[in-house]
Formats: C-alpha cells, structure tokens, sequence
C-alpha cells in the first residue's frame, strides 16, 4: 500500500473543503461578528455531543467490522438498525429536555436541532462504511462536497436575511445531500443480520464508544464549558482559533483513516508490516503542524485579522490549540494503531483517562482562567492521552517512536520560523495584511525545502508516493 499516495489524496480532498469553509467563515465572521457566530459554534458543539450519543460506538465498530471481511452486508445492516434506534432515543430525550437546551445555546429551535441531528448522523453512517469498505479516498472526496455545499447554501441563505437559521438549514441540506451520493458507492447492500453481528458489534462498540468521546471531548468540552462561563463573541473567537489549528491537523487525520482500515486487514493476517505501517505513520502525522506551530507563533495575530481586528485578540489561543492539536495528533496515531489491532480494551482505559483529565481541568481552568484555561486544559489533557498511548502501543508491537525523522521537521521549521520572523521585522513599517500573508507559501516553500534537504526519508517517500505504479 502506499500509505503517502492514499493519505495525499485523503489529505486534498479535505483541504478542498477546508478552503471553502474558510472563505465562508470569513464570511460570517465579518457580516454576521463573533456574537452570532458564537452562538453558532456552541449549537454545533452540542450537537456533536448528541451525534456523540446517538451513536456510540456504532459507526466505529461498523467500520471495524466491515474491514475485516469481505462480505459486509450483514455488519451494514445490524450497523443501520442500531443507528436508527439509538436516534430515536436520543430525539426523545432532547424533546423532553428541549427547554434547557433552549436556555443553554441561546437557539430556540428544536425541531431544527434535531433535523442537524438525523442529518449529521446519517452522513457519519455513511462515510464510517466507506472507511470500512478501504474507499477511504471517496469518502474524502465527501468531505469538501459536504463542506462546499454546505458554505454555498449558508452564504446563499444568509444574504437573503435568514442569517443564524439560515446557517442552520445550510448545514443540514449540505449533509443530506453528501451523504446521498456516498451510498452510490457503497457496495455493501441490506441483508437480515443473524443475532450474531449485533453481538459483534455490540463487543466492539462497548470499548471503541470511548473513542469516539475522546475525540468530542477534545473537539468540543472547551467550548461547552466555555459556553457556560464566557460570552458568545470570546467562543465565537476561541473557535475560529480551534478551527485554523485543526486545518493543520487534516493529513495526520487523512494518515489515521487510511491506516485503519489497512492495518485492521494486515492484523488479522498477523502480519509483520503492521508495525512498519504505524511508524511510517506517526513519522508524518505532525508534518504540517510543526510548522504551524511556529507559524502561528510569528503570524498569528496577522493571520486572525482576516476575521475580522476583534479577532487579533486571539492570537495566544491560536499558539496553545496548535500545540494541543500536535500532542493531540500523536495520541490519536496511537490509539488508532491500538483499534485497529483489535485492541479496544486498551484504548478505552486511555481514552477513558484522557476524558476524566479533559473535563476535570476544563472545569477548573475555564473557571479560574476563563478561555486561556481551556486552551491550557486541552493541553495538558492531550499529553496525558499522547504518554499512556505511547507506553500502551510499545507494549503491544515492535513499536518505536521516530523520533530522528520528527527532529528533522523541527528543524526545518525553526529555520522556516527565524526567515518568517525576519521577513516580518523587515517589513514591520510598510506592511500591509496581504503582504503579511504572502508570507505563509514562502515559509511553506523553505520549511519543505529545508526538509527535503536533511532528510533522505522525506525524499524517497516522495519519490516513491509520487509515481502512480
């Protein structure tokens, strides 16, 4: 397999989508401010903690599942009926809770909370079968198509007055519609499942559930939390902050979901490239975001003003949740490598931990520290996730960190950081917000250059993931 060439592909077709959600959020951020916006994040967070709930498990354990075999329709089908009962559950429960929803988010709409909600969950469903079924690429390409219809119907709704509803109705149609084509592709048809699929299911989904917490915790507890002691406009730029750290985040995202499916085949096979698969894996997962570290830290506040001049105001925020997204990305490798060798058990006590961790410090520091305190909570939380990761995974492959080869993108960032910075100080006087962000491909093109240079792995991963044989 060509793990670069696969991830590469994965890794566009989400940039493809991050652009248009970038260009959208500038958007919104300018006509509509970070009040608005704000209420729109902490909606949007609480409805990837009912996605969170409405699923538990399922979509990953279908994922699962179907990798292992080649004939999935029956793990699709007990996938499909355990969904829709769950959704019904939870769609009770928020009808019955639906006044203290209202309060918290500030939207006073249930009926379109829960249609984001059957929207979202359906096009979970979809793409984990396509993960499931090694289309890993076509799902990716769902992922701009979601996004780009998503930015072109709420930019559309908004101009014509609709506003935050608008945004909301945008984001559902969007869903709708990418998840509509990704069952085009799905090759795995309805077939009446055996008690014995549910069991299988069942088996993986009560430790992998977990997992998919973890990621909700980090995505979104900050901004939970934050809703309860901050203002909108703050959550609206503590989000902004989290997004353009996560858009660093997409090829070690693009890296995790290809391995999966590969290693889970590999694994049940027994075979000896796993370990050589999951290095080569965490060798590049921080391979944009190292940079992005040091980038945020010479250009952030420049970088922020896109948004809008109240946004500057973010510019720390923007440091910390690129470093949380870096220690956060090696964790994630890990316990995704630990999935996938069957090992749910072992990721759930990690994630389970890492939770506790998130939660418990979110709580204090946002309380004692406001929004800087949840930057530093996600932090904190995502190292204590990265070390028993790292200590579970040697414990169970021949697995060592590739610590001379993530040296090497350190170093090549560093220099890309002191040209930047001077670059940045000789312009200080005559600078203007392009010019500034012309300063982005440049640092781009010497960190790449530099690491070309000192590393002759990056170089033969390139060659090697370049030619279409």
């Amino acid at each position: 397999m060509k793990l670069g060439q696969t991830s590469f592909i994965h890794f566009i077709s989400k940039i493809g989508s991050t652009l248009a959600g970038f260009v959208a959020t500038i958007y919104f951020a300018r006509v509509l401010g970070a009040d608005i916006l704000g209420t729109y994040f902490l909606v949007i967070a609480v409805l990837t903690w009912l996605k969170l709930f409405s699923t538990m498990g399922i979509s990953r354990s279908v994922m699962k599942r179907i990798s292992e075999t080649d004939d999935g329709d029956e793990f699709f089908t007990a996938g499909l009926v355990l969904q829709v009962v769950s959704l019904v559950i939870v769609s009770s429960l928020i009808l019955a809770f639906q006044n203290h929803v209202q309060d918290y988010t500030g939207f006073g709409r249930v009926d379109v909370l829960l249609a984001l909600l059957f929207a979202g969950s359906f096009f979970s469903f979809v793409t984990s079968v396509l993960v499931g079924e090694r289309l890993v690429h076509i799902s990716g390409i769902l992922d701009p198509l979601d996004r780009i219809s998503r930015s072109v119907a709420q930019i559309a709704l908004v101009m014509l007055g609709f506003n935050l509803l608008g945004m909301f109705i945008g984001y559902v149609v969007a869903s709708i519609v990418s998840a509509t084509v990704g069952i085009y592709f799905i090759s795995a048809r309805l077939k009446y499942p055996k008690k014995k699929y549910f069991v299988s299911l069942w088996s993986y989904a009560k430790f992998s559930w977990l997992g998919n917490f973890s990621n909700r915790t980090l995505a979104s507890m900050d901004t939970i939390i934050l809703g309860l002691f901050v203002s909108s406009s703050l959550i609206g730029i503590y989000e902004i902050a989290w997004n353009l750290a996560s858009v660093l985040a997409i090829f070690g995202v693009s890296i995790s979901q290809t391995l999966f499916p590969e290693i889970s085949n590999l694994s049940s096979e027994d075979s000896e490239e796993v370990t050589e698969l999951a290095q080569t894996g965490v060798s590049y997962a921080g391979l944009f975001l190292i940079p992005g570290l040091v980038g945020g830290f010479v250009l952030g506040d420049v970088i922020l003003s896109v948004y809008g001049q109240e946004f500057r105001q973010g510019s720390l925020i923007l440091v910390i949740l690129i470093l949380a997204r870096l220690i956060s990305t090696y964790k994630n490798q890990f316990v995704n490598i630990i999935d996938a060798v069957n090992r749910p058990d072992v990721s759930f006590k990690i994630n389970g931990i890492f939770v506790i961790t998130n939660i418990s410090l979110n709580f204090v520091f946002v309380y004692l520290y406001g929004w800087i305190g949840a930057a530093v909570a996600t932090v904190v939380s995502a190292a204590v996730g990265c070390v028993l990761g790292y200590i579970s995974l040697i414990r169970l492959l021949e697995f060592r960190f590739p610590s001379a080869e993530i040296s090497k993108q350190l170093f090549s960032a560093l220099v890309m950081g002191a040209v930047v910075y001077i670059g940045v100080e000789y312009l200080a006087y005559s600078m203007s917000m392009i010019s500034s962000l012309l300063l982005i491909p440049v640092g781009a093109g010497i960190y790449f250059g530099v690491l070309a240079t000192v590393s002759s792995e990056f170089k033969s991963t390139v060659r090697s993931n370049i030619t279409l044989e």
